[in-house]
């Protein structure tokens, strides 16, 4: 299998970069440290299909960028049975926005998760402008995961490999088998 994943240098991305590397498949990477940047969707989504990728992790954030990206995918491969894209969400788009204790950050981060979680579902349920959805969307919903960016928190959190583990799991689902949603977090202690 083909597996194209963006963000692929580091914590989730490199996680799961290993792991199909490990089970033989070919990974093509798309990272700020290798020259390609989401902000570019035009150009990842050229790449991915001139090298007839099966699998596409949309993994890299960046506000708007990752949303951007996904609609992209979606409209290129949706047509296509032998598809798979696996959306990486999160369980902030939980997270109601009118506490106070949410920082301005992490309510447009909520938002935009939100925003990616309908664009998700809606595809799920009834397909592009015309109907048509062939390719299986995957929504994979990490709670907090051990990365440098939440190195700071005082939180339980997963490893990289347990979240690159359940995408495994869901890739190796027969093409005919859809995981809706999976959201994985620890428990709250």
């Amino acid at each position: 299998m083909l597996v194209a994943i963006t963000g692929h240098a580091n914590g989730i991305g490199a996680a799961i970069t290993e792991a199909l590397i490990e089970k033989g498949h070919t990974v093509i990477g798309f990272d700020l440290e290798t020259g390609d940047d989401i902000n570019d969707p035009d150009s990842i989504i050229e790449q991915v299909t001139l090298a007839e990728a099966d699998v596409f992790i949309n993994n890299a954030y960046t506000l708007g960028a990752q949303l951007t990206l996904l609609q992209k995918i979606i409209a290129e491969w949706s047509e296509d049975e032998t598809k798979t894209i696996v959306h990486m969400g999160s369980k902030a788009k939980y997270f109601p926005t009118g506490q106070s204790r949410l920082t301005e950050d992490i309510i447009e981060y909520t938002l935009d998760k939100r925003m990616m979680d309908e664009v998700v579902k809606s595809f799920q349920l009834y397909g592009n402008k015309h109907g048509n959805k062939k390719c299986r969307i995957i929504a994979v919903n990490p709670g907090y995961v051990d990365t440098e960016l939440t190195k700071d928190l005082d939180k339980v959190m997963l490893t990289t490999e347990a979240i690159a583990d359940a995408i495994m799991w869901t890739l190796e689902m027969p093409q005919d088998v859809e995981i809706g949603e999976l959201s994985i977090w620890t428990r709250e202690r």
